[in-house]
């Protein structure tokens, strides 16, 4: 009786633990198979150089405006010191971004297999970044880089001429 309940035992042990090298090796592939893909191979897209459109008179009816957006480094911990302090020194440079709407948005990108930097704040003007960039860029965890924004001076009434007026996407760019 010992000897078949312990055989049976044995026997349950190496068939659950066949099935579980199963499941991870043939089934679970295609997912971990996609997040190494992930890991070696990465796209950066490059936004291309936008010209000025004029009208016959030199009046601007389509402008880049150059910015900047503002990321931070993934896999800090919710609610940690320095996601906390890095949060306030941004929010203390631009007052009109609310803290808690950028811990929502970090923690929404934020993940163990998100390995890049997340943005939070997608643009900002250079005109409000020349003093607080030095101030930034000491925070290690912070990463600023240049952003355009394209601007219709005459806003609407020139569309016909100039086209799609609208944010562009992932595809345009």
């Amino acid at each position: 009786m010992r000897y078949g309940f312990i055989i049976t035992l044995f026997v349950l042990f190496w068939i659950m633990l066949i099935s579980r090298i199963y499941q991870i090796s043939i089934k679970s592939n295609l997912y971990y198979e996609g997040l190494a893909k992930n890991n070696i191979e990465r796209k950066y897209y490059i936004k291309p150089v936008r010209g000025e459109i004029l009208d016959r008179n030199n009046k601007l009816l389509a402008v880049n405006k150059i910015g900047f957006s503002i990321k931070i480094a993934p896999h800090l911990k919710n609610g940690s010191k320095d996601l906390v302090d890095t949060l306030n020194s941004i929010v203390k440079e631009f007052p009109e971004y609310n803290i808690t709407k950028l811990l929502k948005r970090y923690k929404k990108k934020n993940s163990y297999y998100n390995h890049r930097i997340i943005r939070i704040i997608d643009f900002i003007s250079y005109e409000d970044m020349i003093g607080a960039y030095p101030k930034l860029t000491i925070n290690k965890l912070i990463k600023i880089e240049s952003e355009t924004k394209r601007y219709y001076p005459v806003g609407d009434m020139a569309t016909h001429i100039v086209g799609y007026v609208g944010r562009s996407n992932k595809r345009d760019n």
